[in-house]
């Protein structure tokens, strides 16, 4: 008994190395694969993504080997099975997606061999897809599904609707009036004399698209944006001032915007707002004689917070 437990011993190596391989190995063939390839894991996803293509990697018995299926996908991502298995597999396998794009494909797969034991079969890249995709993958005459997976496609937008609090430098000072002081001086006090803090409702344009869920981390021109603004400061203030500038992301539907803030604003002939100081500067004459109207540009910086977010944080129902 002793001698047979030491030959299954001694040619246990030979027996995996002429049976089927199992699934360390395709994990690892799959693994090298996407190493070799340059396809990289988005943890944010989870996810193999290369060149907006993700890579899905699954074991002949149905499973997805390294990750599971993607937590989202947007609609511009393409979709590409590998499906590892050993090399004496003689059947056949059949990829299918069907999503908003509809799509139903009968593969001819091509087959790579990876070693003697495990080959590689690759589908057609398929894609792009809206809302939702589900692949399937069915064998040889099999009536049931082999695995069946749905992956939530995140909507491109290129607009959205946010406010925040703004400063600005321009000053718009309304209600100017002449004030008398003891010694006979005359200044001029008015209301909001300096550049202050306001709240401001903003569109925002994506020219080049945005992903309605994710975070965009790459580069500087994905998390930016056009916004076009005006205040909402009070109900006899608003839509006095308008907005137009940038937004940069610093959070999922958060950013900093910035640019120019331009007002049809009051004005005092003779007296430049650079140098006037309300309360301060002596003036002379009859303001109501001085008062005019004129196109100002001061700068503008602020935050907002795209509607989306806010609807979900006060939704009874988040």
């Amino acid at each position: 008994m002793k001698s047979y437990f030491l030959l299954l011993l001694l040619l246990s190596p030979l027996i995996k190395s002429y049976g089927q391989a199992d699934r360390s190995d395709a994990d690892a063939a799959a693994h090298a694969y996407a190493e070799a390839e340059g396809i990289k894991y988005d943890e944010e996803r989870n996810a193999y993504i290369k060149k907006g293509v993700i890579h899905l990697f699954m074991y002949k018995d149905g499973g997805l080997l390294l990750v599971g299926y993607p937590t989202t996908a947007t609609d511009k991502n393409k979709f590409q099975l590998h499906l590892f298995t050993g090399s004496d597999d003689k059947e056949e396998y059949f990829f299918s997606a069907e999503g908003s794009y509809k799509t139903s494909l009968n593969i001819e797969e091509d087959v790579e061999e990876i070693t003697s034991e495990i080959v590689r079969k690759d589908f057609p890249i398929v894609g792009p897809f809206t809302d939702q995709v589900t692949f399937k993958v069915r064998r040889g005459k099999e009536t049931s599904d082999l695995a069946m997976g749905t992956i939530d496609i995140a909507k491109t937008i290129h607009a959205s609707i946010g406010s925040g609090f703004v400063v600005s430098t321009l000053k718009n000072p309304t209600n100017i009036r002449a004030v008398t002081r003891e010694g006979g001086e005359t200044v001029l006090e008015a209301d909001n004399p300096h550049g202050n803090a306001t709240l401001a409702l903003f569109a925002t344009l994506y020219p080049w698209g945005r992903n309605a869920l994710m975070f965009p981390k790459k580069s500087l021109k994905e998390r930016s944006g056009i916004v076009v603004g005006t205040t909402i400061a009070s109900s006899d203030k608003n839509f006095e001032n308008l907005y137009l500038g940038l937004q940069i992301d610093f959070a999922t539907g958060g950013s900093v915007v910035f640019g120019a803030d331009i007002a049809d604003r009051q004005m005092i002939r003779g007296v430049d707002y650079k140098d006037f100081e309300f309360g301060t500067t002596a003036f002379s004459g009859t303001v109501d004689d001085y008062l005019y109207k004129d196109i100002g540009v001061g700068f503008f910086i602020g935050v907002q917070v795209d509607s989306r977010i806010l609807s979900k944080m006060f939704s009874s129902n988040p």
